[in-house]
């Protein structure tokens, strides 16, 4: 059956950055840390366990808020979505400017280490997910049914209004290889952004995430309820559906094609081979990284280390909410593992044994490798530092 192709043109407010878009080569530019979702660094994380809070968060509304996560710039300074506000720190987490999500400034908003600055708006139903940050400094912001595009001193240099409602699940959008913006939307529609065309690609479900992508464009989709999970070529057509239906969480792909997704009705994850068979099934919907063994998979109660084939290597008790895989473990150069255990920070090397914990004042929201020796954890009150 012949797909129909719907386009829009979208009006841009403002001046989009020139393409092609490419993301910053950062250690932590997008949720999952690059296209595939691998949650894997190029850096070294800490070997301690020193906690320190940078920034003091307000008007939190604890650890279940879909609207809070980080992605650090090419200049190593991060960007922080929180509940409709966004963030800008340099590297050592030192405020440098706020925007609100209405005009003017945040009331009741206190800084630890920064004096306060608001040089702009980022405008209605901004900040709904993690930002993506680009190699020229920009960030972008999806809101509900909106795009940010947010230079590196805080000016909103473009504004598009979509004609839909956005992925709410809180997770940053996706940049396939040759520089366009892929979107999702929970009524399971793919959409890809060149310049101001919207293209959308197919519908595959409902409450479609952000899918990975591999260095040939190829997406491997969550459509729950739809075609499952499966692998799309960039033009949307299904190259291969496996048997996992109802996979709902965000997908991870390897450097030798495999995939890896969970879905929470089922209560598991698969994974499956670069032709979508079925190589392993974890017993528990988890949030993946890649190592060089194989896979970290975080569940609410158990972080393990799995095969490339998925078999369990190694697990350890403790785990943490995952909410569809916006959270997740994080694995460093030398494969180190750091992830939430409650509330808590474990970190354990390759082989699952422990290296430190670190006791911290609430439940992760979001956590991220984001310069050699260091670990960012957002919290529901405040962003904090390991290291």
């Amino acid at each position: 059956m012949k797909q129909t192709i719907h386009m829009w043109d979208i009006a841009v407010i403002g001046e989009l950055p020139a393409g092609p878009w490419e993301l910053a080569a950062s250690p932590w530019p997008r949720t999952g840390a690059d296209r595939c979702n691998r949650r894997r660094a190029g850096v070294n994380g800490p070997d301690e366990g020193r906690l320190r809070r940078v920034l003091a968060l307000p008007g939190a509304t604890g650890e279940r808020s879909p609207t809070a996560g980080l992605a650090v710039a090419e200049d190593l300074s991060l960007r922080v979505a929180w509940q409709g506000r966004l963030f800008g720190l340099d590297g050592d987490g030192g405020l440098r400017w706020e925007l609100p999500p209405c005009g003017g400034v945040s009331p009741g908003y206190k800084a630890s280490r920064a004096p306060k600055k608001a040089v702009g708006t980022v405008g209605h139903g901004a900040a709904s997910a993690v930002p993506l940050a680009l190699q020229d400094g920009t960030c972008i912001v999806a809101g509900s049914s909106t795009l940010r595009f947010v230079a590196p001193d805080g000016r909103v240099r473009a504004h598009l209004d979509l004609p839909g409602s956005l992925d709410d699940s809180g997770i940053a959008p996706n940049l396939a290889p040759d520089g366009t913006l892929l979107l999702t939307t929970p009524a399971g529609a793919l959409l890809r952004l060149c310049g101001s065309r919207l293209t959308r690609l197919g519908t595959f479900g409902y409450d479609l995430v952000a899918p990975a992508i591999d260095d040939e464009g190829r997406m491997v989709v969550a459509g729950y309820y739809g075609t499952g999970l499966a692998q799309v070529d960039p033009a949307g057509a299904v190259l291969w559906r496996s048997g996992l239906h109802e996979a709902d969480m965000l997908p991870t792909v390897d450097a030798s094609g495999r995939a890896a997704g969970g879905s929470k009705n089922d209560g598991v994850s698969w994974i499956v081979d670069p032709m979508g068979c079925t190589l392993g099934v974890y017993p528990a919907p988890a949030s993946f990284a890649v190592t060089e063994d194989g896979w970290i998979a975080l569940s609410v109660d158990a972080l393990a280390g799995l095969t490339p084939d998925g078999a369990v290597r190694w697990r350890r008790e403790g785990g943490a909410r995952v909410r569809w895989g916006r959270l997740g473990p994080a694995v460093d150069a030398r494969g180190c593992v750091y992830a939430p255990d409650g509330a808590r920070l474990v970190s354990v090397d390759p082989d699952g044994r422990t290296r430190f914990g670190v006791e911290l004042p609430g439940v992760p929201i979001d956590i991220a490798i984001v310069a050699p020796g260091r670990v960012a954890v957002l919290l529901a009150d405040g962003l904090y530092f390991v290291e």
